[in-house]
Order: C-alpha cells, then sequence, then structure tokens
C-alpha cells in the first residue's frame, strides 16, 4: 500500500544518508546529531546496511569496507 512504500521509500533515503555520513568518516553520534536521530537508531541503520551488503566483521573494518563501496558507486 501507499503508506508502506512510503515509508520504505523514507528508510532508503535515510540508509542512503547514512551510508555517505559514514564513508565521510562521521561517527554514530555525528551522523545522529546531523540527520535528528537517536545514535542507538544509527547503529540499527548502519547494521542493516551491512546485512544487505554482506559486510562482517568488527565495526571499524565494516565502517572501512562500506567506504570502500561507496566509493566504488
Amino acid at each position: 500500500d501507499l503508506h508502506s512504500t512510503s515509508r520504505r521509500q523514507r528508510q532508503m533515503c535515510i540508509e542512503t544518508e547514512i551510508c555517505t555520513l559514514v564513508a565521510a568518516r562521521l561517527s554514530n553520534r555525528e551522523i545522529a546529531a546531523k540527520l535528528f536521530l537517536s545514535e542507538g537508531s544509527v547503529k540499527q541503520y548502519c547494521n542493516r546496511i551491512y546485512s544487505k551488503l554482506n559486510i562482517e566483521g568488527d565495526t571499524r573494518s565494516k565502517r572501512r569496507r562500506l567506504a570502500a563501496w561507496m566509493a566504488n558507486c
């Protein structure tokens, strides 16, 4: 339905913005402040992004791999 479609689109926009900010090396706290989200929400979005892209490892390596992935898009 229309409501769920617009919700998915909003989530995709937030995920894209978070990817961009992670690639720019902002911390979760900085991303949260910039997007008016809680730090916990940013962590959840990041984990969802990592899962979608099959990125595994510790937090630093995940962030590096996401930044590399973004650079290749």
